[in-house]
This record gives C-alpha cells, structure tokens and sequence, in this order.
C-alpha cells in the first residue's frame, strides 16, 4: 500500500475560515465604530456605511462562491482519492472522475473534480491544489495523467476477466 499524496494545499484552511473571519470581523468593527460614534453624536451615519455593509454582503457571497465549497483535504492513495470535508471521509475510485477543470482566472487556485456518478459529497469535488509539483508537472496535469492510467488500468482488467 503506497501512502496517501497531499494534493491540496495546506492554506485551505486560511482561505475557508481564517480570511472570511479577517475580512467580515474587520468591517463588522468598522461599521459599529462608525454607527456607534453617530448615534452619540447624534448624527445621522455617513453614506459611506452603506457601502461597507454592501462590502459585506458581497463578501460573504464571493466566499461562499469560491472558497466554502472547498473540500479540508485531498489525497492520492493508489487508484483512489481521499477526499475530507468537515471531517468526513470519502474514497473515490479515479476512473469515477469524468473532468478535471481548473477555472483560468480564480483566487485561490481551485481544482474542480467532475465525477461519472455522484458521491456522498456531490457530484463535483472542488479544491486548492498545493503548489508542489508532481514529477515535474502541476496537480491538474498530474490528475489527468492518473485518471487516464487509471482507466486504461480498468478496461485491461475488465478484458483480463472477460
């Protein structure tokens, strides 16, 4: 038995947690700041308010588009994903996996699996790939490369049985 890969990065947990936490912390406290010194003022709070409450708003969705999705942790062991999220444990067989798709322009990075049949997680798996590279080629390539080997491995045993 190989031992499991790392294929995600380790900062998926900053990038789920830790930074949505930062930013809506940061302009929860200005907010109450600002409408706190109005109201003792009594003033009527600065317009200026709105756009920080509308910052966010679109904050939170922005977050909830591109990072809450992620999955925590995303190994490679043999023919198999390990895949972790919110502390479950699913294994999916490669050949399951129909598309590897990595959007051009995303921050953070993310990875998104398509799969044949949908799983316990659904049927597309996305995460942020770690920067190491794998014999000299990125994690997406690295992926599309042990799908295929893992197809080809499938039908010949599949011939092997026949």
């Amino acid at each position: 038995m190989t031992k499991p890969q790392l294929l995600s990065s380790e900062m998926t947990i900053f990038y789920k947690s830790i930074f949505p936490l930062i930013w809506c912390g940061f302009l929860i406290t200005i907010i109450v700041s600002i409408s706190v010194g109005s109201i003792q003022k009594g003033e009527l709070p600065p317009s200026y308010l709105l756009v920080l409450i509308l910052m966010l708003f679109l904050g939170y969705f922005v977050f909830k588009t591109l990072a809450f999705d992620l999955v925590d942790e995303l190994l490679e062991e043999g023919y198999e994903l390990i895949v972790i999220y919110k502390g479950k444990q699913t294994r999916i067989p490669l050949r399951q996996i129909s598309h590897v798709g990595e959007p051009s322009y995303s921050n953070p990075r993310r990875i998104t699996l398509t799969l044949r049949e949908p799983s316990a997680l659904g049927s597309k798996i996305s995460f942020c790939p770690t920067s190491q590279l794998f014999e000299g080629s990125s994690v997406h390539s690295h992926l599309i490369h042990r799908i295929n080997d893992a197809q080809i491995q499938h039908r010949t045993s599949k011939e092997i049985n026949s």
